[in-house]
């Protein structure tokens, strides 16, 4: 199987990934490969990076994934955090309808975060997985 052809099969398998994100590969006229993901707000380059085979490629989009992950995780915990302390609540003085109503707004405000990084989110742990189970049984298989 040629380089491409191999580059070719990580595209299909992580295609979630390019479809979700505005990552994509480019080939220039002297033969080199890029990698590269567009900033969403100014168009600009975030990441811009040269591979030469489809281990790397899937290194550098596995790298992207994680780098999603946890910076969903860090925004996410950040906004959670501001959004449950925002309500100034105070525990001195309340009662249990008080406290219901504080947990309703918490899991009111956990779960539109999640929202917000739903499909993201999900492709990055489909391809994650995707990974580690296809290395697994590859040592498994080795063994």
């Amino acid at each position: 199987m040629t380089e491409e052809m191999k580059i070719q099969k990580i595209t299909k398998k992580y295609n979630n990934f390019f479809q979700t994100s505005s990552a994509d590969i480019a080939s220039t006229m002297k033969g080199s490969r890029f990698f590269y993901l567009l900033d969403e707000i100014s168009g600009e380059f975030s990441s811009y990076i040269k591979f030469d085979t489809a281990e790397e490629l899937e290194q550098i989009i596995l790298h992207e994934m994680v780098d999603d992950l946890n910076f969903a995780l860090e925004v996410g915990l950040e906004n959670l955090n501001e959004e449950i302390n925002d309500k100034n609540f105070s525990y001195t003085d309340c009662k249990f309808g008080n406290t219901i109503n504080h947990l309703a707004n918490s899991i009111e405000a956990i779960h539109t975060e999640l929202n917000k990084w739903d499909s993201k989110l999900q492709n990055s742990l489909d391809g994650i997985s995707t990974f580690i189970t296809t290395y697994k049984n590859e040592d498994e298989n080795q063994m």
